[in-house]
């Protein structure tokens, strides 16, 4: 079944040597080279339709026929540079812009956020994460009422902001989070290297740090005993007790993770506790708006002159939303607009390319009458000509591509 089968040559020279015997057995009849040779050709039938069926039997047809208009598809278009060159190049951009702000708008707003139920995960703002009136701890307090809620799983805080980290050849300015010791259980983070934070080392004086691997490999060329190392951060030394995941960098690129102090004055990043953020895991029972009820009873409960009072400016005491949309809130409406713009972009960069080949093909009209003349059907015609489009598809489709790739790593740059 799939041995090699006989070439069209050696079936060719085999019907060569019959007619050959045939010829010399009528000539020793009698009959002259001329009538033997007609007369053995008459005998056998059609010699170029017999090459035909055994050409037919040995191959798929509709690949060489498509090969062979790939073929001259190919001729075709090298024959008009600046038509392919044109149509390759409106289609290069129209794809390559749609894929790059594609790419852009999946990896903000279409995917989730890589945490472990990233859906469950809320973002709690309100006045008591804003409030300027100084009252110590009271994020920690904050955090004693949510654990006795029917809505919520876990609360943590954490606050960003950069630091000074003294080096053994110069010293750079790094970015850093203080972050309740929950956090990372919170988001479902596993260090590939040590430990996360414990209870006891959220403390008035932390001095453990965990770092980022990229943070690791870059800083330290991945050293496999950084754990237990002591480094300074603002004049302070800091254990490091743990390493992060390739690509976990929340909030903010954080490259360096330390514990949210108790003692106001033990902040790193000179501001207070008021204004952490807070973050926590919504119970699978349970939706974002009876998290925001049972949240602003406690706050009724807890303070009723503030609650009071926000009330009467207008404002919300408590605004619970998910994450990913905190996250991308300000970004979402401009990047939905710029990927609509970019989709007619594509569509009006589709519409030149078939007015360009309308055009051209007006100009095929008589090589379209001589193959109509010779045979072909309307079949075999619009074979060819989607072979071309398909051909100039596939380069603008290609070129787009690459455009989309340098274009993602450009962004990847500017934005934040």
């Amino acid at each position: 079944m799939f041995r090699r089968k006989r070439k069209l040559d050696d079936f060719s020279a085999e019907i060569e040597a019959h007619l050959k015997l045939e010829t010399e057995r009528l000539q020793n009849e009698g009959l002259s080279y001329e009538q033997a040779r007609a007369a053995a050709h008459r005998a056998f039938g059609n010699v170029t339709k017999a090459q035909e069926r055994f050409y037919e039997s040995g191959r798929w047809l509709w690949f060489d026929h498509l090969c062979q208009d790939t073929r001259f598809a190919l001729r075709m278009l090298r024959k008009s540079p600046c038509f392919t060159a044109v149509a390759v190049l409106t289609l290069a951009l129209g794809i390559g812009a749609n894929t790059a702000i594609f790419s852009v708008v999946d990896a903000v707003i279409l995917r989730p956020l890589p945490f472990k139920n990233s859906s469950r995960i809320v973002a709690i703002e309100g006045y008591y994460a804003r409030r300027p009136v100084l009252k110590p701890a009271l994020h920690f307090e904050w955090a004693d009422w949510a654990k006795g809620t029917k809505t919520l799983e876990d609360i943590s805080d954490y606050e960003d902001g950069e630091v000074n980290l003294a080096g053994e050849t110069q010293a750079a300015r790094v970015r850093a989070a203080e972050v309740s010791e929950n956090f990372f259980y919170l988001l479902g983070v596993q260090p590939i290297r040590g430990r996360t934070f414990a209870a006891k080392e959220e403390s008035t004086q932390p001095s453990v740090a965990i770092l980022s691997a990229s943070f690791w490999r870059e800083h330290y060329n991945a050293a496999p005993d950084i754990v237990g190392k002591t480094i300074e951060l603002n004049g302070k030394p800091f254990t490091v007790i743990g390493i992060l995941p390739e690509g976990f960098n929340f909030p903010s690129k954080t490259r360096i993770w330390l514990p949210l102090p108790t003692n106001l004055d033990e902040e790193m990043f000179g501001g207070n506790a008021f204004m952490a953020n807070q973050i926590a895991r919504l119970r699978s029972d349970f939706t974002i708006g009876q998290a925001q009820s049972e949240l602003e009873v406690i706050e009724q409960r807890e303070d009723p002159a503030m609650y009071k009072y926000q009330r009467s400016q207008g404002a919300n005491p408590i605004e619970i939303s998910s994450l990913h949309t905190q996250l991308t809130g300000n970004t979402r409406f401009p990047m939905l607009m710029l990927f609509g713009a970019a989709g007619f972009v594509l569509l009006i960069a589709c519409a030149d390319v078939a007015n360009l080949l309308v055009a051209r093909s007006a100009g095929r009209s008589r090589e379209v009458a001589i193959r109509v003349a010779l045979g072909a059907n309307r079949l075999r015609l619009l074979r060819l000509f989607l072979c071309e489009s398909t051909l100039l598809a596939g380069l603008g489709g290609g070129l787009g591509l690459v455009l989309a790739v340098w274009s993602v790593q450009f962004a990847r740059l500017v934005i934040p």
